[in-house]
């Protein structure tokens, strides 16, 4: 994918829950980094929400 912006990481992130291998590619290092940021700051909640549901899971299960 070219392009980690706005839009560009919500595809990313997309084709990531789906399993699929992603390579974003940007014109700089500050760019790549600032893609893979955003794509990490919306998996962030999400992680986070299934963490959840596991340790409930695994409690209830106990």
């Amino acid at each position: 994918m070219y392009g980690g912006g706005r839009m560009g990481a919500g595809i990313a992130h997309a084709f990531l829950t789906a399993g699929s291998t992603v390579t974003v590619v940007e014109s700089s290092d500050a760019a790549s980094h600032a893609a893979h940021d955003s794509v990490r700051d919306i998996e962030k909640p999400l992680v986070d929400e299934l963490v959840h549901a596991e340790r409930t899971e695994f409690a209830a299960e106990a």
